[in-house]
């Protein structure tokens, strides 16, 4: 039996997966002080970093040695992968505001639906088990504290008011759990597995039916910043999993000759837009995109009732989830002393549009860098300073060629798509002038850039001209994770050991 030869490509990766080992022990070396080379600290990171390479070098050669594979096959096996490595990687309660999206998920779990927003009560092991964790040792150093079982205390704390089905995965996660376990930590890390399951499973399916850009969700989909929100108790993973879900399938639609949308495929785009809607109030007008569905798909071209009216019981819900939802809506100032509202934006718009634009252009480079993970975890511990360039760059260069498969979208359809991501800037930022940023503020406080994540996608198409689909690109994409992600992982281990 002849023994396979190994190829350039292969010798290649060998050589640049060692290059990287290389790197990364200096470069970690350096971050845990050289002058004192072996510690249990060091010989700990060391062990990580052997251990996350390799396990990142053995899928790649494994890949490479697969003919004809398909984008979300690598998609799923990539994001397993390192979804449970920054599962494990990241204690509770230090991805963003993991803390009170943990009291609101316990909440539902126990079937109260409406809070005052102002404080929780929940019982004390669950309160300690969802108390800062820093480091891992915090949290086998109370194991003894996280029952259930124990006395209810309420905590005056900020909550969390998105509705319990941004938090569904969650709360099916506590219920099922607590069927075998009191122990709250337990019912925390089997809520974040499920949000996971969840989320994966969606982007799996978005990659798999979209007809074009597959290799750009494929790069989107594992952005660090994502992963976060998957393996946590934000409600942002599946804010960003069903806003691409709901786009690749509306793409879908459109694109397939042979697609007839009837009550099957109304009832889908139905509860798609309601999920996409509510995750989160500012999101609503992504179910807009459904109206470049052209009428020759619709049974007797009646297309503008069944998506007008689609697009209506999204807002509905959305704004009465919105407004009864919550005893109180409370953020990070009272009312009474808040001059940042809505009246105060209609009386003097032209000064609010200035403060928006000085805004975008003071706090552009950390919207960008946020947006394309550069920085992780609350209050930002983990910073990535060259990823996010490189992402954006592969993401300009997957979209941007015309030698590859192209598709046209017409002139409606781009103003439409304009209006779309226009519009949910404009609300991002307006919901956090009135709900969040000081008023003695120079520019509008509390915007993020992983807000805007779920329009990341139809940004890449309203610029795009074609994209690069084909399995070789694939196979790079799946590297250039894999490396970014190897940094990303052993970072996040180091820090909190």
């Amino acid at each position: 039996m002849k023994s396979k030869k190994i190829t350039k490509d292969e010798v290649k990766i060998i050589l640049l997966f060692l290059l990287i080992l290389l790197i990364m022990l200096l470069y970690f070396s350096y971050k845990l002080n050289v002058t004192n080379l072996v510690n249990a600290q060091k010989i700990g990171a060391y062990i990580i970093i052997f251990l996350v390479t390799t396990i990142s070098f053995i899928s790649i050669m494994y890949l490479y040695q697969k003919k004809n594979i398909k984008v979300e096959n690598v998609f799923l096996a990539i994001a397993i992968i390192f979804c449970v490595l920054m599962y494990l990687a990241m204690p509770i309660t230090k991805a963003h505001d993991e803390e009170i999206h943990g009291y609101r998920i316990f909440e539902y779990a126990s079937g109260k639906l409406i809070n005052n927003g102002k404080s929780v009560t929940l019982s004390e092991g669950i309160l300690e088990a969802l108390h800062n964790k820093q480091f891992y040792h915090n949290i086998f150093l109370h194991d003894n504290t996280y029952s259930t079982q124990t006395s209810k205390v309420t905590y005056e704390y900020r909550m969390s008011h998105y509705s319990p089905i941004s938090y569904l995965p969650h709360i099916l996660g506590v219920c099922t759990s607590s069927i075998f376990t009191s122990n709250a930590m337990v019912q925390v890390y089997v809520a974040r597995l499920f949000n996971m399951i969840a989320c994966i499973t969606m982007l799996y399916f978005a990659i798999k039916i979209i007809p074009y850009g597959k290799n750009m969700l494929f790069l989107i989909a594992l952005i660090p910043i994502a992963i976060e929100g998957y393996i946590s108790l934000s409600a942002d993973g599946i804010a960003i999993s069903s806003s691409i879900l709901f786009i690749s399938y509306i793409l879908k639609l459109r694109e397939d000759k042979n697609a007839v949308i009837g009550y099957k495929q109304i009832m889908i785009l139905t509860i798609l837009s309601i999920v996409v809607a509510i995750s989160k109030i500012v999101y609503f007008p992504i179910v807009l995109f459904s109206f470049i569905l052209p009428k020759e798909k619709f049974k007797n071209n009646k297309k503008w009732i069944p998506l007008i009216c689609i697009f209506v019981i999204s807002v509905i819900i959305d704004v009465l989830w919105y407004y009864y939802g919550m005893e109180e809506i409370t953020f990070g100032r009272t009312e009474e002393v808040s001059s940042h509202t809505f009246q105060g934006i209609m009386m003097q718009p032209i000064t609010y549009i200035k403060q928006v634009l000085y805004t975008i252009v003071y706090r552009f480079n950390n919207y960008f860098n946020e947006l394309f993970g550069g920085k992780l975890e609350y209050n930002e511990n983990v910073t990535i300073p060259i990823f996010p360039y490189l992402i954006a760059l592969g993401t300009i260069l997957i979209s941007r060629n015309k030698e590859k498969q192209s598709y046209n979208f017409y002139n409606f359809e781009k103003i439409l798509l304009s209006i779309i991501i226009v519009s949910i800037i404009i609300l991002v930022i307006s919901s956090m002038y009135i709900d969040w940023s000081p008023i003695e503020s120079a520019y509008i406080a509390g915007v993020q850039g992983r807000y805007f994540l779920p329009i990341l996608p139809l940004i890449t198409l309203l610029f795009a001209n074609g994209f690069s689909d084909e399995e070789k690109t694939t196979k790079k994409i799946a590297i250039f994770i894999s490396i970014m992600q190897i940094f990303v992982i052993t970072e996040l281990f180091i820090f909190h050991t």
